[in-house]
């Protein structure tokens, strides 16, 4: 379907409360919305999309298991979908097989792990216990394989390190490499359009506006993520090229970063008082 098609599509209240059609030349194409463009919320691909991705890494013992566990007990809504955990593991894949690791090549059943169950417990931005989320995952996911009896302690203290360090907010460098990797994957889907595009949708979410009125861009006051979208490309986004932990990472997060400043730039032309031309 090609982009400028849209142009034609009419959305309309549905046959039941809170449920929408949009009809696309005639023929209906989805009846839920905004949530999601099919009946279900987990919808955003498949198990078998995110077996086959995983895949691409490694095949570690009790993969499929796993691959239902993560889909049975995440939310996979909004910016932590399971497109997020695909991309994730697209971008760890691509800094295993292109990355240069002189100390020695990652630990591949180790990053597949740790990539898939990153996100399980997956609190609100604004939960009060957020910053507690990646360490509840990282101890759920071991004692999973624990259960399994398959990785050896070393192994199970990486896959522990990766996921509780890969988040922003719980404040832990991660160390052993396998992290880093993890990490820096988690952090590409940050940025870039994509990051673009999870950043509005976290804000749709939690109901801030879009921008101060009189000053988007944060240039005489603080920036302020917890009131204003736009502000969290000053607080942490624009932020993540510079703390990456990899060289593959820093690399990969060049074109994204200039992406986000391009957008940024045109933004400010179109919400800044008085900016001039627009």
């Amino acid at each position: 379907m090609r982009l400028k098609d849209w142009s034609s599509a009419v959305w309309r209240p549905g046959r039941m409360e809170g449920r929408f059609e949009c009809r696309l030349h005639g023929m209906l194409f989805a009846d839920r919305y905004p949530h999601n463009l099919r009946d279900t919320n987990k919808s955003t691909g498949t198990a078998m999309t995110l077996l086959e991705t995983a895949r691409t890494i490694a095949d570690p013992p009790g993969l499929e298991s796993l691959v239902a566990f993560v889909r049975d007990e995440m939310r996979l809504e909004g910016s932590h979908d399971e497109g997020h955990l695909v991309r994730v593991l697209r971008h760890a894949q691509t800094m295993v097989e292109r990355g240069s690791y002189p100390d020695g090549a990652p630990d591949r059943e180790v990053v597949t792990v740790a990539a898939l169950g990153h996100d399980l417990v997956d609190l609100p931005k604004d939960h009060p216990e957020r910053d507690r989320a990646s360490r509840r995952s990282a101890e759920r996911i071991v004692d999973f394989y624990r259960e399994i009896g398959e990785f050896d302690d070393d192994q199970l203290e990486r896959i522990d390190e990766a996921i509780e360090s890969h988040s922003f907010s719980a404040d832990r460098e991660p160390e052993c490499l396998e992290a880093r990797i993890v990490c820096d994957a988690d952090r590409l889907d940050a940025i870039g359009a994509v990051g673009i595009a999870r950043t509005f949708m976290v804000g749709g979410e939690l109901g801030r506006p879009l921008c101060h009125l009189d000053d988007p861009m944060a240039e005489s006051r603080p920036p302020d993520d917890d009131t204003y979208t736009v502000d969290h490309f000053f607080e942490k986004l624009l932020t993540l090229r510079e703390r990456m932990h990899t060289a593959i990472g820093r690399q990969l997060a060049e074109r994204r970063h200039a992406h986000m400043e391009t957008f940024l730039d045109q933004l400010e032309r179109e919400t800044t008082p008085n900016f001039g031309d627009r």
